[in-house]
């Protein structure tokens, strides 16, 4: 019986070891990101540009960006949604303008599917450099020609 109570006890501390293990672990994802103009290949190029992401997990995805455009008006965009494939709103300037729907392909690798006005779609990949350091974003727009924003911590 005591070497039962004993197993039980070191097999309890050896998970609580691994989960502060795993809640220490970074989320490499979470953080604030700027656009590196240079390294993009964009249509419009915002004279700045800054990403907020809060949550980007298999449990929910939240961001923020915020900038100001080539026509310098500000902008921001939000999203706050789950990775499952079901499409949540996404907000421009406070005001609902389609729905996502986000799927992680990897710790690395989230793709994105948009609807939007008039039946507008989108198709989006964006990627965490192994390092953490960087995002890469691809996007297309219906038939538009794809698009690059490079994002950096």
């Amino acid at each position: 019986m005591r070497k039962q109570v004993l197993f039980g006890l070191a097999f309890a501390c050896a998970l609580f070891v691994v989960a502060c293990r795993n809640q220490q672990k970074a989320n490499s994802w979470i953080g604030t990101w700027k656009l590196d103009k240079t390294a993009s290949k964009l249509t419009e190029v915002p004279q700045q540009e800054e990403m907020q992401i809060d949550a980007a997990d298999q449990r929910s995805v939240k961001y923020t960006i915020r900038g100001t455009g080539d026509d310098g008006k500000q902008y921001s965009e939000s999203y706050d949604g789950k990775p499952d494939g079901s499409f949540y709103p996404v907000n421009v300037n406070g005001k609902p303008l389609g729905n996502i729907a986000y799927q992680f392909r990897s710790d690395h690798v989230i793709s994105a599917q948009g609807k939007g006005p008039g039946g507008s779609t989108l198709d989006e990949t964006a990627t965490l450099a192994d390092d953490g350091k960087s995002i890469t974003i691809k996007s297309r727009e219906g038939k538009e020609a794809e698009e690059t924003a490079v994002y950096r911590k």
